[in-house]
């Protein structure tokens, strides 16, 4: 026999007023989570506008440097790209891993730098803002930033005569470099072609090598050319080789199996006389 149990008037009316107060409940939490998300709209609506105005405002300081630039080189060039950015809006927590996208931004930004024509050098203009603690800064204004070419993380810099000075002293520095490693090879070949007529019997060979520079610890060194002639007799010597062509020794090897063979021998060579 199955026993109903039948619940009295205040216990139906507590349950009554407990789905009432669920329902309030969620209501509430949705009303809630309106607001929060129509203020993050206008929070991200108002980010948007500072982006795109800090935009227009770099483009503008972008131009105003190059008509300088373009005054001292015409060849400095504006380079103009259109990059959309997308922001979005995400509900759920941070801890979750999939959170679901509640409202999506897509706005056009345009991104610009100045280039001079036939270079690798790049000029970026930014805020320069210099910070005394966690939460003050000054804002000094746009600057100029090179970058490429041998330029990295360069002081910012506002005045273009002096950015431009920067650009020609390394073009000239590259050039002479460009030179010098032209004449390094034109005398490579010269001393090469001269031992060769001069010793044809010997087996003369031509290669490079990293030299230390000894007189400077702070340089790290730099590659030389060396020639190394061996001779009929199995004498062996290295040269290092100048750029006006002339030759370093810098080492000499005997084919001997013993000291007393190396001194045998070097003491029956007759050395010429130096005369001036």
């Amino acid at each position: 026999m199955t026993q109903t149990l039948e619940l009295t008037t205040a216990e139906l009316a507590l349950i009554e007023n407990a789905r009432k107060q669920e329902v309030l409940n969620l209501e509430a939490e949705a009303l809630r989570a309106a607001a929060r998300l129509e203020k993050d709209i206008i929070d991200e609506e108002a980010a948007i506008r500072r982006d795109q105005n800090n935009n227009n405002d770099q483009v503008i300081a972008t131009k105003d440097y190059l008509k300088e630039l373009q005054k001292l080189n015409p060849n400095y060039k504006l380079v103009e790209e259109e990059k959309e950015v997308i922001r979005q809006i995400k509900g759920g927590s941070f801890n979750d891993k999939e959170r679901p996208i509640l409202k999506e931004f897509k706005y056009i930004i345009n991104q610009v730098h100045i280039t001079l024509e036939g270079t690798p050098f790049k000029v970026e203009v930014k805020k320069h803002m210099v910070y005394s603690g966690w939460r003050s800064s000054t804002d000094k204004g746009y600057k100029m930033e090179l970058c490429g070419g041998g330029f990295y993380n360069e002081r910012l810099l506002s005045n273009p005569k002096t950015l431009n000075k920067k650009i020609e002293d390394k073009l000239e520095s590259i050039e002479n470099k460009k030179v010098a490693e032209q004449k390094k090879a034109s005398s490579l070949d010269t001393a090469y072609d001269n031992l060769v007529n001069k010793y044809p019997d010997a087996t003369i060979t031509k290669s490079t090598e990293w030299e230390r520079n000894s007189y400077d610890r702070k340089a790290s060194g730099e590659t030389i050319n060396i020639i190394t002639v061996t001779l009929l007799n199995k004498i062996k010597i290295k040269f290092k080789v100048y750029s006006d062509g002339t030759l370093g020794r810098k080492e000499i090897s005997y084919p001997f199996k013993t000291n007393f063979d190396l001194l045998d021998t070097l003491n029956n060579i007759i050395i010429p006389e130096v005369t001036n």
